[in-house]
């Protein structure tokens, strides 16, 4: 069997799910043949740097202009028109793709591959199954059409979002988000120091002050690793430059990390929020600026599963001061992670597997 997973490295959360999917195929079924297509990449070849960069500029500098093309992309009137004429780009390509890999199945974790394979399945009347993993905790109207024949959703909130837009519930079951090297069931261990892992994501977009770094190399009592991810410049400013402070680039074993963690410093990403789930590690996120990580801050708050800034990184003394006083609140770090437990049970953590295994058996 054939399965191809289609995806892209807008921040690097939705490529990481598709290769924990990759991960979780591979190991239970030997005789599927599994591969992770990065439409992009396909497209535009070696020049889908140049893409990416530019992608990471218009995030990491241009909020305002990033959030105006975010909201018209999931408005449902402007949808159509839009993935249409990414369609009509993409075209050709897609064809080609479909054509060379033959697949059996399709699975995508993005919602513009998605919207892709949809048209794609209309124009050309392919019957080929589409699973839509939605790895964004908000299930906006970029992630819904007509042509995707199952779902599989984060959380009971993102269920009721996709039947609020019209998906049949029975079209839809709840998987989490997929995280590579997933940990088992945290236990409690007994720590000489508590642990503070920050991360802000692939993209490493974490505070550049190195005022906020002091205060909270000041802690007592406190170990504090930092991924910096791709973030080359940020790891250069501030590795060996404080005595609690161990500093890391990218890394493959954010689970480990956050295994051995009290308390985690991070941007809401959605992915992010769940690895944080699947570890039960309390969370102290940024304020948003994108506003597809909005609704994550609310998700974070309406679950009580940690505290959401009042700013994002304006004031390091008090940001710090925040972090200090929760992670020396053993009370409220006791009620996030059984709330944080409590999430993590809902999930159907083999779904994907029970899927295949009626397709394959």
């Amino acid at each position: 069997m054939k399965i191809l997973i289609l995806t892209a490295k807008c921040g690097m959360g939705h490529f990481n799910c598709a290769k924990a999917i990759k991960e979780k195929i591979d190991t239970k079924f030997k005789t599927c043949d599994v591969e992770v297509v990065d439409i992009y990449e396909e497209k535009f070849k070696d020049k889908a740097d140049i893409f990416y960069k530019l992608y990471n500029f218009l995030v990491n500098f241009g909020n305002p202009i990033y959030n105006i093309a975010y909201k018209n992309a999931v408005k449902k009137t402007e949808k159509e028109y839009i993935f249409n004429l990414v369609y009509d780009l993409m075209v050709d390509r897609f064809s080609e793709i479909m054509e060379e890999k033959k697949p059996d199945l399709v699975i995508s974790t993005y919602s513009l591959t998605s919207e892709i394979m949809s048209i794609y399945k209309k124009k050309s009347g392919s019957k080929t199954p589409l699973i839509t993993w939605i790895t964004d905790i908000n299930a906006h109207n970029a992630w819904v059409n007509n042509q995707t024949d199952f779902y599989i959703a984060p959380d009971m909130t993102t269920k009721s979002q996709l039947m609020e837009m019209g998906v049949e519930e029975e079209k839809i079951q709840i998987g989490g988000i997929p995280i590579i090297n997933k940990v088992p069931n945290r236990t409690k261990k007994v720590k000489d120091k508590k642990k503070i892992l920050l991360m802000g994501g692939g993209l490493g977009l974490l505070p550049k002050s190195h005022g906020f770094y002091k205060a909270l190399n000041d802690i007592d009592g406190v170990e504090i690793t930092v991924i910096t991810g791709k973030n080359k410049t940020l790891y250069k400013k501030i590795n060996n430059k404080y005595e609690n402070i161990k500093v890391l680039g990218y890394v493959n074993n954010v689970g480990d990390h956050l295994l051995e963690s009290d308390l985690l410093v991070t941007k809401p990403g959605g992915v992010t929020s769940f690895e944080a789930i699947n570890s039960q590690v309390p969370m102290v996120v940024f304020k948003p600026s994108l506003d597809q990580e909005v609704d994550n801050a609310k998700f974070i708050k309406k679950k009580n599963i940690g505290l959401v800034l009042e700013s994002r990184y304006s004031n390091p003394y008090k940001t710090a001061s925040v972090i200090k006083n929760l992670i020396e609140d053993e009370n409220a770090l006791n009620i996030y992670s059984k709330n944080l437990k409590e999430i993590k049970d809902q999930i159907k953590d083999n779904i994907l597997e029970e899927m295949l295994e009626e397709k394959i058996c």
